[in-house]
């Protein structure tokens, strides 16, 4: 969301580009196995605010209520012009606790104002993380009735009943185990066991 003209405003935001500071990468995070370097919010402070404000730029946070849900703007202004970049988000922390809502809040700020100031805060180790994280989710899929019919026929061809490998397991039917348990039952059958 935006003024209806924001050219003077991107302007002043090129020119202030230039003069920003490297954001040092000091923090360290993690997101599953992975590991990652970023910059806190007052890194990205450091790094920006000084050029921001020689070239009349200004950016603010406010919260509010939209529809029953608490959201957090940032709003980046130019002064001469009057002109401004509005970047909102709903609130949505862990829990409800103040600890978990003050994490969300400075995360959600720091994402928000690189954002809107078209710098880097963190790694790009995002991707590689949610792969793993995606990984894990569809080896704890139940499997498809397709997947659960093939089952059935590589444990027919065994020489065994189904209802057997699933007293065996402790198992009440196909159609609840996961698609990891799946791989390996296939992969098991598969070599003629």
């Amino acid at each position: 969301m935006h003024s209806e003209d924001i050219s003077e405003l991107l302007k002043a935001l090129m020119a202030a580009e230039d003069e920003f500071e490297s954001i040092q990468m000091t923090k360290t995070g993690q997101a599953g196995s992975f590991k990652f370097h970023y910059a806190d919010l007052k890194e990205c402070f450091r790094a920006t605010k000084p050029a921001l404000k020689k070239h009349g730029l200004k950016c603010n946070g406010c919260f509010a209520n939209q529809e029953g849900r608490l959201t957090l703007s940032l709003i980046l202004s130019h002064a001469a012009s009057g002109q401004w970049m509005k970047s909102t988000m709903p609130i949505t922390p862990a829990s409800n606790s103040p600890t978990d809502l003050g994490k969300f809040i400075t995360y959600m700020r720091r994402y928000m104002y690189v954002t809107l100031l078209g710098v880097v805060s963190d790694e790009d180790v995002e991707g590689d993380a949610l792969d793993a994280v995606d990984a894990k989710k569809s080896d704890n899929r139940l499997i498809s009735k397709d997947q659960c019919d093939e089952l059935t026929n590589l444990i027919l061809d065994s020489g065994r009943t189904v209802q057997e490998v699933l007293d065996k397991h402790k198992i009440k039917s196909l159609d609840s185990i996961s698609e990891k348990t799946y791989k390996s039952w296939v992969q098991y059958l598969s070599k003629g066991n």
